[in-house]
């Protein structure tokens, strides 16, 4: 036979007691806020009913709600329409925007070419835009510089000693 305790023959250990009693304790408490709080909750309750009777004013407010839902619903149709209908408007001014600008630029462009300087600006502009297009697609600027420098000396007779000396140039020796 096995001389141990067992449980609940009142030879339990003290922690187990104390749990029990705390556990106790807290079942009473709990009981005691629920009858405390019973007629709040009732009267809470009533109210609520109340509310919802047929007579109330909120009863009312909600049936006059639903019987002009149709209404309610093509007003805010209609002011969803009047809003695309603006945005729509905004939309084809800034488009025609856009489109007057990219004029205005070629027209400047036109009259920054007419004079001196204004030849050699757009000129470096474009070699500047060509440029980086160049960079972006060769995958940065030495790639792009290497090919550049590839180009020029093809161009300029990579066999042969040219007015600018393009074997020494291709060859790194200027360069």
């Amino acid at each position: 036979m096995d001389d141990s305790p067992q449980w609940g023959d009142g030879s339990d250990p003290p922690i187990i007691r104390q749990h029990c009693s705390i556990g106790q304790v807290f079942t009473g408490v709990r009981n005691k806020i629920a009858v405390a709080l019973a007629p709040s909750l009732e009267a809470i309750a009533n109210a609520f009913v109340a509310l919802a009777s047929s007579t109330s004013p909120i009863s009312r407010a909600f049936d006059s709600l639903l019987a002009n839902l149709d209404r309610l619903v093509i007003y805010a149709g209609t002011f969803a329409t009047f809003l695309a209908g603006r945005w729509v408007a905004a939309m084809a001014v800034a488009a025609l925007s856009v489109r007057e600008l990219a004029t205005t630029l070629v027209i400047l462009k036109g009259a920054l070419i007419r004079t001196g300087i204004g030849a050699l600006i757009v000129g470096a502009g474009e070699l500047v835009y060509w440029f980086t297009r160049l960079a972006s697609g060769a995958g940065g600027f030495g790639a792009a510089m290497g090919l550049l420098k590839g180009c020029c000396c093809r161009g300029l007779g990579a066999d042969q000693d040219g007015p600018l000396g393009c074997r020494r140039a291709c060859h790194g020796d200027v360069l």
